[in-house]
Order: C-alpha cells, then sequence, then structure tokens
C-alpha cells in the first residue's frame, strides 16, 4: 500500500473495521487519487476469490468502484480473467435479464481493446447460432466487438460457418464487427473479406431477398464489406 493509501487508511477509524477491498468500495471517492495503486490489487482479488469464475455482491461491489475510478484498464492476466468471470456469470444468470444486462453492461465499461478474449467459451457456439445458448454468447461477442476487441480466432471459425444459409443472419452483423476489429490491427482483413463476399455472390442467386438483408446489416458494422457491385 503506497504512502497516499496509508494515510487515508489510517485517517478513518471507521475502515479499520472493514476488510480492506470492502473499506475501498465503501470509500471509493476518497481512493480515488489512489486508482492506479489499488487497481492492480482489487482485480487480484476479484479473480483470486471468484469461485469457479463466478462472481459474487463483493465482486460487483470492486468492479463498479473501479468503473467509478475512470482509471484506464491497461492489459493485464487478471483483467483479461475478469472478463472470462463476467462472462461466466452472465451466461450463468442469462434468465434473469437484469443481472444478466448489468453484467454485460459492466463487461462493456471493463474492456480494453487489448484484453485477451478466452476463445474456449465461444469456439463451439457458431455452428448452432440459434440454439438457447448460442444466442447469449453471440450477443456477448456482439458487445465485445463493438469495444474494438479483436479476438483472433472468430473470423476463421464465421468464414466457415457463414457458409450455412441457416445461420448467415445470425452471423453477419458478427463478423462485419469482427471484420472492422481486424481492419484497425492489419490483421488479414482481405483474405477474409474475400471470402465472405463470395459467401455473399452464392447467396445472391439462390436467395435475394436474404442476400438484401445481409448486406443491410453488414454495412451497419463494416462499410467495407460491400462495393457497388453488390447493390447492382
Amino acid at each position: 500500500m503506497d504512502v497516499g493509501v496509508t494515510r487515508c487508511w489510517n485517517g478513518d477509524p471507521a475502515l479499520k473495521m472493514q476488510t480492506p477491498h470492502e473499506a475501498i468500495c465503501n470509500s471509493k471517492e476518497d481512493f480515488k487519487p489512489h486508482a492506479s495503486a489499488l487497481r492492480p490489487a482489487l482485480l487480484a482479488v476479484i479473480v483470486s476469490t471468484a469461485k469457479d469464475n463466478k462472481l459474487n455482491g463483493l465482486h460487483i461491489d470492486i468492479m463498479d468502484t473501479l468503473i467509478f475510478w475512470n482509471e484506464t484498464n491497461e492489459p493485464s492476466s487478471n483483467l483479461n480473467s475478469t472478463i472470462d468471470c463476467i462472462i461466466t456469470t452472465a451466461i450463468d444468470n442469462r434468465l434473469n435479464k437484469s443481472i444478466y444486462y448489468m453484467l454485460l453492461d459492466k463487461l462493456t465499461k471493463m474492456l480494453h481493446r487489448s484484453v485477451t478474449i478466452n476463445w474456449s467459451f465461444f469456439e463451439n457456439r457458431l455452428a448452432e447460432p440459434n440454439s438457447e445458448t448460442a444466442k447469449y454468447y453471440i450477443d456477448i461477442m456482439k458487445r465485445v466487438l463493438q469495444c474494438n476487441v479483436y479476438i483472433p480466432e472468430l473470423l476463421p471459425a464465421l468464414t466457415a460457418t457463414l457458409g450455412n444459409v441457416r445461420a448467415m443472419s445470425e452471423l453477419t452483423t458478427l463478423f462485419a464487427l469482427a471484420m472492422a476489429a481486424a481492419r484497425d490491427r492489419g490483421e488479414g482483413e482481405g483474405e477474409w473479406l474475400n471470402r465472405y463476399r463470395k459467401v455473399l455472390d452464392r447467396l445472391r442467386r439462390s436467395d435475394h431477398g436474404e442476400y438484401i438483408k445481409l448486406l443491410r446489416e453488414a454495412q451497419k458494422g463494416f462499410p467495407g464489406c460491400c462495393d457497388e457491385t453488390h447493390f447492382r
């Protein structure tokens, strides 16, 4: 604990009756000047005490404190693990909409564009995008991508899945957002774009209505998915 934090701690007798992380959360305004020093330790508390990667009320309080401080969430292994915990807990509470969306709100506020997303959450969810659980994983992936987080395994998996026409309407927006994140990092945009356009060409010949729908969805996330030839 740095000198400033120690002085803040010693100056308030009420804080001494609480555990350190409880005291910090209950007095987050007082501790805000020391946010950069406290943030790594608070993330470590979440990771070390989240049983089976599931969050409890204390963890929510810690995340609220970190969000309140508005301290830049620089990438770290504990931040990555905290994101894992948020996703696990959100999926576990997917039928409780208030908890589910509360956790997703915190997820987007905790994300940093350089975090590493655990692909094992998602790798088996794309083949059946209309299944009961897959739609929640897809929802989470969309929110992650909207925060400009790059998931390197996603584009290859999506390109393979988009060959299945039944899956395309659910995954096109996801693909467009993934392309935008890849473009920002110069990660093989052309290869996946060419593959996607081939899928569009096949669909144009077989289902014109679905083709138009997918063009519209793709344009929202990544206008470069389509060019003038697709609108003729």
